[in-house]
């Protein structure tokens, strides 16, 4: 089954900035069926942040496409911040996201990728993917 459209999420808890990242991304079928997902988190950092989790769960899915070789693919998140560096509206400022954001636009090339922001709501496999990736203690925050 060929997937149609990508959620991806990120979550940085129980603080912002500092705590546990969680990623995740979820690929969906036409018919709105999950074809399968991906999660993760990594250990408390002082620089971890939410905007870098949700780029890491960005570059995680355009890597598994990329990986499967599918191409013009629709990708929807619930970062304003993200999907307006990644469709050009806003200038990546900070120095903690440029690398993540030139990674990600680099596979977006490669894949020819749409990207189209949407409300949490909308993006909720991918947001309880995120969340439950987090450790037990930061669950709760994420």
């Amino acid at each position: 089954m060929t997937p149609r459209v990508i959620y991806f999420d990120g979550a940085c808890a129980p603080i912002n900035p500092g705590g546990w990242m969680a990623w995740a991304w979820v690929a969906l079928a036409a018919d709105g069926r999950e074809i399968t997902h991906a999660a993760a988190a990594l250990a408390p950092q002082p620089t971890n942040t939410n905007n870098q989790a949700e780029y890491i769960g960005l570059i995680a899915a355009l890597t598994w496409l990329q990986g499967h070789g599918w191409q013009k693919m629709l990708v929807r998140g619930d970062s304003q911040l993200i999907i307006r560096h990644m469709t050009g509206i806003y200038q990546v400022r900070s120095p903690g996201l440029l690398p993540l954001y030139q990674q990600a636009r680099t596979l977006a090339d490669r894949t020819g990728v749409q990207f189209e922001w949407v409300r949490r709501e909308i993006n909720a496999r991918a947001d309880a993917y995120s969340a439950a990736a987090l450790p037990g203690e930061a669950q709760r925050y994420g």
